[in-house]
């Protein structure tokens, strides 16, 4: 059982980790400058969801 949660746990926190980077290179490279402001918090936010599920993974291992 805990093998399955340990597998479980770093697919959740790998695929967290790949969308957060999704979500910045989106938030630099696409966004339109009317929206650049909002566009700073999306980024704010995806570094600090990606850091959260970095050291989520460095705990669980």
């Amino acid at each position: 059982m805990q093998i399955i949660f340990k597998v479980w746990h770093c697919l959740w926190t790998v695929l967290g980790c790949t969308l957060n980077t999704w979500l910045i290179y989106v938030a630099v490279s696409k966004s339109p400058k009317v929206i650049r402001a909002y566009a700073t918090l999306i980024i704010s936010f995806g570094i600090t969801d990606f850091v959260e599920c970095a050291f989520d993974w460095f705990v669980q291992i």
